[in-house]
């Protein structure tokens, strides 16, 4: 039997494994300390305001504006930002690592953001992955700001508009933006800090994501689940039609969507069919729907069918539960801004609903001219929406119901209605859809 023994290696080669197993030690604690300082503190601040912020790492764009300056109630520092007159998107892009941050463990991002103006503002946060944002992921919110109001704009990952979103990969997130859409008078917001949010604070991405359904309606009674402000109503036939929506998804891509409440939801597809021959629409209506229940399956029920066009007709049962007029106001802005952030070019038929004269369901006095009033205020500005008046259309001078517009109206008021659609400027015809003014403009 042979032995062998085992010689001592040379100086040469132990240095050289010794190099080598230095070399690997040095290139696994630069990993960690890159992972590291990818990762935020354990308070999830992301961007700390006070002391020496370095504002020359803010990527400005669309002509905004930054500069330091101190909020007037608490006297601490925050960065103002001013959006200019822009149909682009005028905004910032907060600092990043070079290779991202690291947000793993944590379920979003939200900004602490106040309005020191005089007028009612719209802003968004975007939190993106590497890429082009209309090819890779990225998640959003928007936030609607009272004169003088302070609210946290907060943002979901795999959320959009608070619905169903892309399934951003927190753990490579390439930018954070903060922008505006469409400005035509210009306005400042002062942002006094950015953190990623615990998991646990953030709500919990809809399970019914990927195909299983829609995102179900929260709890009517738990009022921060809602986006938007304003009357609640949830009924079991409103989860019904929601889930048949759902069905006809890849059926309605690309269709002219109609959306609101039961004067909408009316409208059968034999009804479109006789109505609007020739034309691809997807009928959104649920009855009973307040404004605030659009706002909340919006991005579901119609962004993601990547519209053609859009007819919105909502604020009716608003009113029967004694709303708010400007609420109503507030959440329709709200979808017209994320229409904007989606697609600019959409045309958008938003219309003032008709007089009503129902004794199981009485309105306060002047309601009604509120809400007419308000719709056309939230119009102003924006060159793809056209407003459609059917209060003066079927209402008399008083603001009686001259005509009837409901579910059971007879087919010669369908009829009033269809020729109202068509003749609107509003790019929604049978050659396809064309950018138009609305009133005011």
């Amino acid at each position: 039997m042979k032995t062998h023994s085992i010689k001592p290696s040379s100086p040469r080669h132990s240095n050289g494994r010794l190099a080598c197993l230095a070399g690997l030690m040095m290139a696994a604690s630069t990993v960690a300390v890159q992972a590291a300082a990818n990762k935020p503190p354990a308070s999830g601040e992301l961007v700390s305001f006070a002391g020496t912020f370095d504002s020359a790492s803010i990527i400005p764009a669309a002509g905004a504006t930054f500069s330091m300056v101190k909020l007037k109630e608490t006297g601490s520092q925050s960065l103002k930002v001013d959006f200019p007159v822009s149909e682009g998107y005028p905004g910032i892009q907060f600092p990043t690592p070079a290779d991202g941050w690291d947000l793993s463990g944590y379920g979003g991002v939200e900004a602490n953001v106040t309005n020191p103006g005089t007028a009612s503002i719209s802003v968004f946060l975007r939190v993106d992955n590497e890429g082009d944002w209309q090819m890779a992921p990225w998640s959003v919110d928007v936030l609607r700001l009272e004169p003088g109001e302070t609210k946290p704009l907060k943002v979901v990952f795999g959320k959009a508009f608070g619905s169903a979103g892309f399934a951003l990969d927190a753990t490579r997130v390439s930018a954070i933006r903060f922008f505006a859409g469409q400005v035509t008078t210009p306005f400042s917001v002062q942002v006094s800090s950015l953190r990623a949010v615990d998991a646990a604070s953030a709500p919990p991405a809809s399970a019914a994501v990927a195909g299983n359904g829609p995102t179900p309606y929260p709890d009517p009674k738990n009022e921060a689940a809602w986006p938007g402000k304003g009357p609640i109503r949830c009924f079991g036939w409103m989860v019904e039609n929601r889930k048949n929506f759902w069905t006809q998804r890849e059926k309605d891509q690309g269709a002219i969507v109609f959306v609101g409440d039961s004067l909408t939801g009316g409208w059968k597809a034999p009804m479109l069919a006789a109505a609007f021959p020739g034309l691809k629409i997807a009928n959104r209506g649920v009855g009973g729907d307040t404004s605030r229940g659009v706002l909340f399956r919006f991005k579901e029920d119609v962004l993601d069918l990547k519209p053609r066009g859009i007819m919105l007709l909502v604020g009716g049962n608003d009113l029967s539960a004694h709303g708010n007029p400007a609420y109503a106001e507030e959440n329709i802005a709200a979808m017209l801004d994320m229409v904007k952030a989606q697609d600019p070019s959409i045309p958008v038929i938003l219309c003032q609903g008709p007089p009503s004269a129902d004794p199981k369901a009485p309105l306060k006095p002047g309601a009604r001219a509120d809400l007419t009033a308000h719709i056309a205020n939230v119009a102003v500005g924006r060159e793809n929406v056209t407003v459609l008046n059917l209060f003066a259309a079927f209402g008399t001078p008083d603001g009686a119901p001259s005509r009837t517009l409901c579910t059971r109206s007879r087919p010669s008021e369908w009829r009033r209605l269809q020729e109202m659609i068509r003749s609107a400027d509003s790019g929604i015809g049978e050659t396809g859809p064309q950018i138009s003014r609305s009133p005011g403009n």
